[in-house]
């Protein structure tokens, strides 16, 4: 090191940057290698004091200058931006329509809004486009029963192993064929 580089240790991060730091996840390089698109949440929900749901938004940023653009509102939890083959479109799991209910969404990568393709009450992960672009396919889980909902509603937190297994199955939307969904296994 020359006499005109100093170095000063790290001042330590303050409680309030704790509460409003958000991380980002979720990174799905575009196919031509361009933009990622990737999700920033805060860490908390205290980062965001005036709303009591999880919110996160969608970012892309180019590879090549680094510099980010907010895709989505954050208003909501977007969540799993995965690109379709063409790098045309955005697939993305939101909960815009009903707090904590995701549905899958697609949205132009130029921007604009979402357009919801699947809407089922239940739980959806691991979203993934066909190699030709018409098909989504996700893992979807069983939502809750009348009688687990109401012993939520009740506070009766009681569990038994092995006594509320969900199904997980494989569907696929077909996006050509007017956002038809139906389970295959």
């Amino acid at each position: 090191m020359n006499d005109s580089q100093t170095t000063t240790a790290p001042k330590p991060l303050t409680a309030e940057q704790l509460a409003s730091y958000s991380r980002p996840g979720s990174a799905d390089m575009a196919p031509d290698g361009s933009r990622v698109a990737y999700v920033l949440a805060p860490v908390s929900k205290a980062a965001d004091k005036d709303n009591e749901h999880a919110v996160s938004a969608i970012w892309l940023v180019d590879a090549e200058d680094g510099e980010p653009r907010q895709f989505t509102s954050g208003l909501w939890e977007d969540r799993e931006a995965r690109w379709s083959p063409d790098g045309e479109r955005l697939a993305f799991l939101s909960d815009r329509a009903e707090r904590g209910k995701h549905s899958v969404y697609v949205m132009s990568a130029a921007g604009g809004e979402g357009r919801r393709v699947f809407d089922q009450e239940g739980s959806i992960s691991n979203l993934r486009w066909s190699p030709d672009g018409r098909y989504l396919s996700f893992i979807f889980t069983d939502p809750e029963t009348p009688e687990e909902k109401e012993r939520k509603e009740n506070k009766d937190d009681v569990k038994v192993w092995d006594a509320e297994l969900k199904w997980r199955r494989l569907w696929l939307i077909d996006l050509e064929d007017g956002n038809s969904a139906r389970a295959i296994s």
